[in-house]
This record gives structure tokens, sequence and C-alpha cells, in this order.
């Protein structure tokens, strides 16, 4: 038989099995630290054009690192100086997922996140970041969405909240590992055309923006995703330069002007006439500019004093006429 205090002690036993089990079986399991998340932001300054950057973010836990890949695609600020862009880097980080992310993001509180993008609704902005973590939780999608302001980003003293602070160390990070920021690109410096036009554009992140599956990604914005990538695979307009005469002899030897950069920037064109000698040597002596754009000067001298001509010129002038086209379309009023 058993005492009174035995059979109270097997009672409150399982009283705490029973109350345990009810209560696991009321609490939300929670889910594991993702293997993989995407992260876009959209970048918008109240300057420009351009005056919206759009980069995506693919991070891929490996065995002892996380790989890291970024599309970045720009609207046009010009149509020949900046035209649509799309721009394409990789990188890895030597950290696991659970170091890199610092937290679980699927254990943050959606009410936190809403209240954190409500502190500013009214307040003026002249920049910032739009911000969204797609991420899967629990067998589901998950949009994490986070307001980054123009205060957060250069404010020495910005009070950011928590979940925002914490996304701007996490972008900070896959930023760190990967050159060209659009915050450090300069307006006045031209894509180069690997970066217009970029070998592996059929990569599979690449292939989605073109599909249309990401348009939504950030909700109101100015540019549809997949209709920047289609235009940033049109081919801008390219200036060229022309030797239109040469009188009475041409040169057999010629490099023609590079375009002034700064000439394209003010769409400065145009004929201009030089006249000059040919010396014993066949070369270019007391070189005269009749008419034309000054801007467009600086070139034409560089290169015209390395023209050669044949033995029958030496001691004549030559007069000669060169155009220089943007060849790039009006801008609109």
């Amino acid at each position: 038989m058993l005492t009174m205090k035995a059979q109270a002690a097997i009672t409150l036993c399982l009283a705490l099995l029973l109350g345990g089990g009810a209560l696991s079986q009321g609490r939300k399991p929670q889910s594991p630290v993702p293997s993989e998340f995407l992260i876009g932001r959209h970048t918008y300054f109240d300057f420009g054009p351009p005056m919206d950057y759009y980069e995506l973010f693919v991070v891929h836990d490996r065995a002892n690192s996380c790989e890291v890949e970024r599309i970045t695609l720009t609207p046009a600020g010009d149509a020949c100086l900046a035209p649509p862009s799309l721009r394409i880097a990789t990188g890895r980080i030597e950290d696991q997922m659970n170091g890199l992310l610092d937290r679980n993001p699927c254990s943050i509180p959606e009410k936190d996140l809403n209240r954190e993008r409500e502190r500013c609704k009214n307040c003026l902005r002249y920049g910032g970041a739009d911000v969204v973590m797609q991420v899967s939780c629990g067998g589901q999608t998950r949009k994490i969405r986070m307001d980054i302001l123009d205060r957060d980003m250069f404010d020495p003293t910005p009070r950011t909240p928590e979940h925002t602070s914490w996304t701007m160390k996490l972008l900070g990070k896959l930023d760190s590992i990967l050159d060209d920021r659009v915050m450090d690109r300069s307006i006045f410096e031209p894509p180069k055309p690997q970066e217009l036009f970029p070998s592996d554009n059929r990569a599979p992140l690449v292939e989605n923006i073109r599909q249309g599956k990401y348009d939504d990604l950030f909700g109101k914005v100015p540019d549809k995703l997949s209709q920047l990538l289609l235009a940033s695979s049109v081919k801008p307009a390219t200036p060229s330069v022309d030797l239109l005469s040469s009188t009475p002899f041409r040169p057999i030897a010629f490099d023609l002007p590079a375009y002034p950069r700064l000439a394209t920037m003010v769409r400065a064109e145009g004929e201009v006439n030089i006249k000059f000698d040919v010396n014993a040597e066949g070369g270019v002596a007391n070189l005269e500019f009749l008419s034309g754009q000054p801007l467009l000067r600086g070139t034409i001298e560089q290169s015209v004093k390395r023209w050669s001509f044949p033995r029958e010129a030496v001691g004549r002038e030559i007069r000669a006429t060169l155009r220089f086209a943007t060849n790039c379309p009006a801008p609109h009023p």
C-alpha cells in the first residue's frame, strides 16, 4: 500500500507531466535559423538623376562560410551618359549563417516591425532605403519590411530602433565584401561595358528578375525590376568623331580624337575647322583653330599632333574639318 505522501507525489508528477504536455502543444514550434535568404534594398535620394537604386542580395549558407550574390539595377540618369545598368557582384563571408544573422529573423514579432515603420509617418525624407527580407519560416515565405531613414544613415545620434539597426548592420556586412556601393558611386564616371552587359547575366537571380518574380517585392516604388532589366540590355548610343575633310592632302596615319567627357555631358557637338603646316618629318606644326566648339578642342590638339603626311605634303598648309556627334536623343523638355 502506498502512503499518503507517496500518492501525493505521484499525483503531482502526473499533473506536471500532463500540464507540461499541454503547454508544449500550445506553443508554436520555433523555426530554425534559415539556411538562405533574399534581401532587397531600394535606396533613394532627393538628388540625381538617377534618384533610385535597386539591389537584391541572395545569401546561402555553405560549409564554413556564407556565399553572397548581389544584383544592382539602376534606372537611366541620362540616355547617353548614364543609361540603365545591371551590375552583378559575388563574394564570400567567412562566417556561418548563425554568426552572420546574429538572430533568427523568423522570431522577430510583426508588431515590433510595424511600430518601427510607423515611427516617422509624417517626416520629411530626403533619402533613405526601403528594405525587404524574404525568408522561409516554418515552410512559409515571410517578408520582413523595414524602413531606413536618412537620419539613420547620416545623423551621428540617430536613435535607430532595434530591428532597423540590426538590418543596417547586416547590410553593412554584405556591403563590406562587395565593391561598388551605390553611396560611393560617382555620377561623372561612365559605366564600363562589362557592367552594362555582364557576361553572367543569365544567372538564376537575373532570370527570376526577368520573369517578374520580384516586381512587387518593395511595394510602391517608381520602377519595376523586370522593366529595368530589359532597359539595361539595350545598348546606348555612343558619341562619334569623323574626319570629314583634309585638303589638299589627307594624313597617311592618324588617330581620331576622343570625345571629351565634359563635352558629352553638356551635349556639345558640331564641326571643328583647323589648319596647320606639314613639317619636314611629315608631322603637324603651327596648329590653329578656325571655328568650332571650344570644349572639343583639347583632344583634337592631342591627336592631330600625332598625324603624319606623305612626303609631297611637306611645307604645305592643310585645312581639315572634324565632326563631333553625341548621337543622343534630344532630352525631354
